[in-house]
C-alpha cells in the first residue's frame, strides 16, 4: 500500500472514530446497579439512575433530564448489566462525571460512553506501561495520560494508539506465557 493511501486510510479511520464519539458526547455508562430484570423498561432505569445521582450526588435531577436510559447486554443471573444513560444536556453529564468520587463504597462506577477503540486505548496506555504512566483517564472522548516525572497531562493522539495497540498486555504472572489477545488494526 502507498504511503497516500495509508494516511487516507488513517484519516478516514480516525474520521469515523471521532464521528462515533461525537455521538455518544451526552451519555455515561454506570455499572453494579442494582435490580436487574430481565425485561427492565427505559423508565425503570430512568428512575433508578435519578434516584441514584440524586441520592449520592446531591445533584438534583428528574425523569426529564434523560433523553433515555437502559440496560446493556443480556440478563445474567449473578450480575448486575450496565446501563447506559444519555443526558438532554451534556452539562448534566459533565457535572455527575466531576462528582462520581462520592460513588466511592457503594461499588457503583461512573465513566464516559467511549467507542470500542477509545475504550481500548484507555485500557492499554493505563495498564500496559505502568512504569512509565502515572495516570490516565478520558474528558469528552480524548484519552489523557499522566506520564511519571512530567507536571502536565498528554492527550493520547490518534497517530499514537497503533503503538499503544501494538504493545503487549501485561502478564499477571510470570509463569504464564505472554499471549496478547487479539487486537484491532486501524488499517480496517
Amino acid at each position: 500500500m502507498l504511503q497516500a493511501e495509508k494516511s487516507t486510510a488513517a484519516i478516514h479511520n480516525e474520521f469515523e472514530n471521532n464521528k462515533e464519539q461525537y455521538s455518544r458526547r451526552n451519555n455515561i455508562r454506570m455499572t453494579a446497579v442494582l435490580d436487574d430484570q430481565e425485561r427492565q423498561s427505559s423508565s425503570t432505569a430512568t428512575q433508578k439512575i435519578v434516584s441514584l445521582i440524586n441520592k449520592h450526588l446531591g445533584i438534583p435531577i428528574t425523569p426529564s433530564d434523560i433523553d433515555i436510559a437502559h440496560r446493556l447486554g443480556n440478563l445474567k443471573p449473578t450480575e448486575n448489566r450496565p446501563i447506559i444513560i444519555k443526558f438532554v444536556r451534556r452539562q448534566t453529564k459533565v457535572d455527575i462525571l466531576r462528582k462520581t468520587k462520592q460513588f466511592r463504597g457503594t461499588g457503583i462506577f461512573v465513566n464516559e460512553d467511549l467507542t470500542k477503540l477509545n475504550a481500548e486505548i484507555l485500557a492499554s496506555v493505563r495498564l500496559k506501561d505502568s512504569v512509565n504512566v502515572e495516570k490516565c483517564w478520558s474528558f469528552e472522548g480524548k484519552i489523557y495520560a499522566l506520564f511519571k516525572g512530567h507536571q502536565h497531562a498528554t492527550q493520547i493522539a490518534f497517530a499514537d494508539y497503533k503503538h499503544w495497540l501494538t504493545k503487549p498486555w501485561p502478564r499477571k504472572s510470570y509463569s504464564e506465557p505472554l499471549i496478547p489477545p487479539p487486537r484491532r488494526t486501524l488499517d480496517g
